[in-house]
């Protein structure tokens, strides 16, 4: 069994109802997770872990304001109801 590996972070723009928001991803070989920035890069709240496994990617059409962006899909039978909106 091997372990966990980190393979990117970054912050991206996650689109949400009201405004667009900055979040922190920590993409891992097996799960991605995200959260509020809430001192520079150093700590963050709010997060949430997605198992890879459980979800898919659809990739958004670029406009005048947001390019490179996707959705972030549930799979059939997860915990996660609602796509989620990114863009880089």
């Amino acid at each position: 069994m091997q372990g966990r590996v980190l393979v990117g972070e970054g912050v991206l723009t996650k689109m949400c109802r009201k405004r667009p928001k900055s979040r922190q991803f920590f993409l891992f070989n097996d799960i991605l997770v995200y959260g509020n920035i809430v001192i520079g890069k150093k700590k963050y709240n709010k997060q949430h872990i997605m198992p890879l496994e459980e979800i898919s990617l659809e990739s958004i059409a670029d406009n005048q304001q947001y390019r490179n962006g996707w959705y972030i899909r549930p799979l059939a039978h997860s915990a996660y109801d609602l796509p989620l909106p990114l863009v880089n």
